[in-house]
């Protein structure tokens, strides 16, 4: 039977290694990217954080508790058995900058005892975050009694500007957000999972795999604030697709986007979602759109994820139709 475990909170992360990066827009200037990585021997071991939303204040300290300076901290020179075994590396982006475009973080640790080849095992995590592309990834594998974890965020302000409307005019856009991985857990001690989220003004869309050994995985889904929206039918831990329509108020209406991926793997587990979480969108010809970064979405997606986003789009139109039938 699979256990639904709680995401780790901030707290617990400093615990069991792992670190989650603040979720929140900078304040001044609207946006921000931040990624970690953390392996643990379950001694706490974090990887590189580029946390965002608000600076140092006149103090040089961080006024918000959410809101975290950059972090490498290596827990090897404190071993001094000599019959143990460490050797931990760690990089990606190491920046007090809270208006970063893009981000990275890697951590890897290798620990165990010379006298009992038995115990050597490793942790390995990686993860990104980048507005110009729309996308997130992160991964992590653990082998026996091992943590492993990652988090991405990026958020942006959108400005949009409506040729033709007025005050009161609704302008409709489609848009797609997915992910795409694999989890293993093949032992009892095994457990992995994989959370994701969108905001995206007033509406957001959510997912939440979680899986124990070889148990069926858990999926908690949840969606709001769409003119229509849904996950695609035939969602799995694998490929999963929110695909929505989301209604514009008025001729330069503003709003904030921001999405999520976590990754968490324990115990010989793996939670490997490196390829994507991917944010598309179609705007109709007379929408433009300028962003606070300068950057996002200025990458050109691949033919496939837009045919993709149609694909959804048209699931989602017969699912509102059927409602309305």
């Amino acid at each position: 039977m699979s256990v639904l475990k709680p995401l780790p909170t901030v707290a617990a992360c400093l615990l069991t290694c792992c670190l989650v990066a603040p979720a929140l827009a900078d304040t001044t200037n609207g946006y921000g990217v931040a990624t970690s990585a953390s392996a643990g021997d379950p001694a706490p071991f974090l990887g590189a954080t580029s946390a965002y939303r608000m600076a140092q204040n006149a103090s040089g300290t961080y006024t918000n508790p959410a809101d975290t300076p950059p972090v490498w901290i290596d827990p090897c020179p404190g071993v001094t058995n000599p019959d143990t075994f460490c050797a931990a590396t760690l990089g990606g982006t190491n920046s007090a900058n809270y208006n970063l475009t893009a981000s990275s973080s890697q951590a890897s640790l290798q620990t165990g005892v010379f006298s009992n080849p038995s115990l050597l095992g490793q942790v390995t995590a990686a993860t990104y975050a980048d507005l110009a592309s729309g996308r997130l990834g992160g991964s992590a594998q653990a082998d026996y009694l091992r943590v492993g974890a990652t988090t991405a965020v990026f958020n942006d302000r959108l400005i949009f500007d409506i040729a033709g409307a007025g005050p009161t005019t609704v302008t409709q856009i489609a848009l797609s957000f997915s992910i795409d991985g694999a989890m293993l857990t093949p032992t009892s001690l095994s457990y992995a999972t994989v959370a994701s989220d969108l905001r995206f003004g007033e509406g957001f869309a959510t997912i939440r795999y979680d899986q124990n050994a070889d148990d069926p995985a858990t999926v908690v889904l949840g969606q709001s604030g769409w003119v229509s929206g849904a996950w695609l039918p035939g969602f799995s831990p694998g490929l999963s697709t929110f695909s929505g329509v989301y209604a514009l108020v008025g001729a330069a209406p503003t709003l904030d986007i921001r999405a999520s991926l976590t990754t968490y793997a324990e115990s010989n587990a793996s939670a490997n979602y490196s390829n994507t979480a991917a944010f598309t969108w179609s705007l109709p010809s007379n929408v433009g759109v300028t962003s606070a970064s300068g950057v996002f979405l200025s990458a050109v997606p691949q033919p496939g994820t837009w045919a993709l986003l149609l694909a959804g789009l048209a699931v989602v139109g017969a699912l509102a139709r059927r409602r309305v039938a």
